[in-house]
C-alpha cells in the first residue's frame, strides 16, 4: 500500500516540472526500501555560460568583426585628417556598458519572478499530492475491506478443505480472478487521482505562465522608459563633448563633423548588432534554463560552484 501511495506522488509531480524549472524527487518505497525510508536525489539549479565562446559561435559574429574593422578604419582616417591632439575632451559614455547593465537588471527581475512562481507551484503540488494520497489510501482501504475476507476464505478453503484437486484448482482460479478484479479497481482509482491532480496543476501552471508573461511585459516597458532617459543623457553628453572639442581647436568643421557622424553611425550599428546578439543568447539561455530546471545562469564564476555548463547547448540552438 505504501508503494502505491509513493507511485501517485512520483507520477503527478511531472506537472510541476514542465514549468517550474525545479526538479522534485518523490520519496521511493518498495520491498527493497522499507516503509519510512527515503532516497532523495538532488540536482544543481545553477548554470554557467562562456559568453565569449557563445558570442564567437553566433551566426552574426563575423558581421560584428567586419563592422568593428570598419569602425577602426574610420577612426584612424578621422584622426589622420584632424592631425592634432585633443586635450581635455569629455569622455563619451559607453553605450554598450549601459545596455549590458540594463539587460542584466531585466534578467535578474525575471529570474526572481520565475523562482517565485516555481516555488509556489512546488508547494501547491505537495499540498495536493498529500491530500490526494490520503484520499487514495482511504479508497484502497474500502476496496480491501470488501475483497480481503472473500480472498482469505477462498485461500483457506483451497489449502485446508478436504476436496478434490479439481475443486481446489477451481477455488484458486476464483481467488486469482478476484485479486485481479481488486487490483484493477485500485488502479482505476489511482488513475482518477492522477488525472485530477494533473488537471489542477495544469491550470496552476497556465496561471503561472500568464503571470510571468505579464511580469516580462512590465519589466520591458520599464526598461524601455529607462533606456530612453539614459539615451537622452548619452546624446546630451556626447554632443556637449563634441562641441567642447570643436571650440577648443581650429579645424575643418565640415570634414571632422562628417567623419564623426560616420563613426557614430557605425558605433550605433555595432551597438544594435551586439544588443541583438546578446538578446538572442539571453533568449536561448532562458529557454535552456527552463528545460534544464535552472534557477539562474552565471556568465562569470569567481568561486568554485556546482553548476551545469550550458555553453554548447546555447551554441547548438544557433544551428536550429
Amino acid at each position: 500500500m505504501a508503494s502505491r501511495k509513493i507511485l501517485i506522488a512520483s507520477i503527478l509531480v511531472l506537472a510541476v516540472i514542465a514549468f517550474a524549472g525545479y526538479l522534485f524527487k518523490a520519496t521511493v518505497g518498495d520491498s527493497k526500501n522499507p516503509k519510512g525510508s527515503t532516497a532523495v536525489a538532488t540536482q544543481t539549479d545553477i548554470g554557467i555560460i562562456d559568453m565569449n565562446k557563445a558570442l564567437k559561435a553566433h551566426p552574426k559574429y563575423q558581421d560584428l568583426v567586419r563592422l568593428k574593422k570598419e569602425l577602426n578604419s574610420l577612426t584612424a582616417q578621422n584622426e589622420a585628417a584632424q592631425n592634432f591632439t585633443i586635450d581635455n575632451q569629455a569622455p563619451l559614455v559607453n553605450q554598450g556598458s549601459l545596455d549590458d547593465a540594463m539587460q542584466q537588471k531585466q534578467n535578474e527581475k525575471l529570474i526572481a519572478k520565475h523562482a517565485e512562481i516555481s516555488e509556489r507551484l512546488k508547494r501547491k503540488n505537495k499540498e495536493l499530492t498529500d491530500q490526494f494520497g490520503k484520499e487514495f489510501e482511504a479508497e484502497v482501504a474500502t476496496i480491501n475491506t470488501y475483497y480481503q475476507p472473500i480472498l482469505f476464505d477462498l485461500k483457506l478453503k483451497a489449502e485446508t478443505a478436504n476436496i478434490t484437486e479439481e475443486a481446489r484448482k477451481e477455488l484458486n482460479n476464483k481467488r486469482m480472478n478476484l485479486e485481479s478484479e481488486r487490483n484493477q479497481k485500485i488502479a482505476q482509482k489511482q488513475q482518477e487521482f492522477n488525472n485530477k491532480l494533473n488537471t489542477i496543476m495544469q491550470d496552476e501552471t497556465k496561471k503561472g505562465e500568464i503571470e510571468l508573461a505579464e511580469e516580462r511585459k512590465q519589466i520591458e516597458e520599464e526598461a524601455k522608459t529607462e533606456r530612453n532617459v539614459k539615451q537622452e543623457e548619452i546624446d546630451t553628453r556626447n554632443n556637449q563633448a563634441m562641441t567642447n572639442q570643436n571650440e577648443a581647436i581650429k579645424l575643418d568643421i565640415n570634414q571632422v563633423t562628417k567623419g564623426k557622424e560616420t563613426i557614430i553611425y557605425k558605433e550605433q550599428e555595432i551597438a544594435v548588432l551586439e544588443e541583438s546578439m546578446n538578446n538572442d543568447i539571453a533568449s536561448k539561455v532562458a529557454k535552456i534554463a527552463i528545460e534544464k530546471n535552472l534557477a539562474t545562469v552565471l556568465a562569470v564564476v569567481q568561486v568554485n560552484v556546482n553548476a551545469i555548463d550550458i555553453t554548447d547547448l546555447v551554441i547548438a540552438e544557433f544551428k536550429k
